[in-house]
């Protein structure tokens, strides 16, 4: 290393006097691995220039000195050689980390926000005492269902279910044993269809299940 300005000792926090005339491959190990050691090489062997990440996502990963992770762009250039000197490179690097936790924040958000429309989106269907879909559910997933029974020639059943005497039994024991009543009769349901069946709750104590090729 012939050059190390006041930038680098900031944010490595090595020191020119200790990096001066010593090989930068000691304070950067990163550089002796795969692509990065190959690319270093090339540029001293004739090679005009090699740049050794272009996009934010094929950075330098880089662990400095004193332990702290950073993301380089680094650019490399051969440098003619001066006095009969051998090859000599120039380097610059230039520090993208808060650029790379930027991008990676994104990403974090837009994958917490595409699940909770997910989240959204299942939960505007299902029915939250019983588990089965509600009554949207229910008016999504019938005429689908009809759909393919008429464009596959296949059989479609549609059952029926309702609470008998559910208002009596709920004027007599209360709404939250009656709640108690709907979500067991939903778990029932859940418990002995097929899994190509679909359970739905349509109304206050009315069931139906879609029975596809049957």
């Amino acid at each position: 290393v012939l050059f190390w300005n006041q930038v680098l000792e900031s944010w490595t926090e090595v020191r020119k006097t200790e990096i001066l005339g010593n090989d930068i491959r000691t304070f950067f190990p990163e550089l002796e691995n795969g692509k990065y050691a190959d690319s270093i090489r090339s540029i001293f062997h004739g090679h005009a220039q090699a740049t050794l990440a272009k996009r934010i996502d094929t950075l330098f990963p880089c662990s400095l000195p004193g332990g702290a992770k950073r993301f380089l762009h680094i650019e490399a250039r051969s440098v003619p050689p001066l006095n009969g000197e051998g090859n000599r490179a120039l380097l610059t690097l230039q520090d993208m980390t808060e650029a790379q936790n930027e991008s990676r924040q994104r990403a974090r958000a837009e994958d917490a926000l595409h699940s909770s429309q997910e989240e959204l989106k299942r939960l505007s269907t299902k029915d939250e005492l019983s588990g089965l879909f509600n009554k949207r559910g229910y008016a999504a997933k019938l005429p689908l269902e009809i759909k393919l029974a008429r464009e596959n020639n296949w059989d479609l059943s549609l059952l029926i279910l309702d609470v008998d005497h559910f208002k009596q039994f709920n004027d007599t024991y209360g709404h939250e044993v009656g709640d108690v009543v709907l979500r067991e009769l939903g778990s029932f349901l859940r418990s002995n269809i097929r899994q190509e069946d679909i359970a739905c709750r349509y109304g206050g104590e009315e069931f139906s299940v879609i029975l596809p090729a049957t």
